[in-house]
């Protein structure tokens, strides 16, 4: 799974309706073994398939698969395959490959991600979020009639 891609993507379940709902999500492609995977934004494997020969993968394209229609987004840069290392009873290390989500986890926060350093690949929602909060504290927040107001409020 070393030589695995990954796309922010949104996805629907309404492939044949005028009116479609999108969500988050992400789009994995294995090159070695020819197989891409749709997962959710929790990294919950929804759906997955190999690669046919006419299929084209890459950013702006639409993939579709048999009960998803997929608008690929970015790819994720600094992407690294899920591989966590556990030892086992007689010493030797042994490699799972899967999601980091702890077992008790109740608000499905990834147990990965606590650790300094990690690479953010935000969805093409949560980046029209950010831009727009961005553009607000700066409306906002440097205002010349809100900087007045607090002076005069505290004279």
């Amino acid at each position: 799974m070393e030589d695995a891609q990954r796309w922010s993507v949104t996805y629907t379940k309404h492939v044949k309706q005028k009116r479609k709902v999108y969500q988050d999500g992400f789009l994995e492609l294995q090159s070695s073994r020819h197989k891409v995977m749709l997962l959710d934004e929790w990294d919950k494997l929804l759906e997955s398939r190999f690669v046919k020969k006419d299929d084209l993968i890459k950013s702006g394209e639409t993939l579709a698969f048999d009960c998803y229609l997929v608008d690929i987004g970015e790819l994720c840069g600094g992407y690294k395959p899920a591989s966590t290392l556990n030892q086992g009873k007689d010493g030797k290390v042994e490699e799972k490959s899967g999601s980091f989500y702890s077992s008790n986890s109740q608000n499905r926060k990834s147990a990965f991600g606590r650790g300094k350093g990690r690479v953010i690949c935000l969805s093409p929602s949560q980046k029209m979020i950010r831009d727009f909060k961005k553009s607000e504290m700066n409306k906002f927040g440097s205002s010349p009639s809100y900087v007045d107001i607090t002076k005069s409020s505290t004279t």
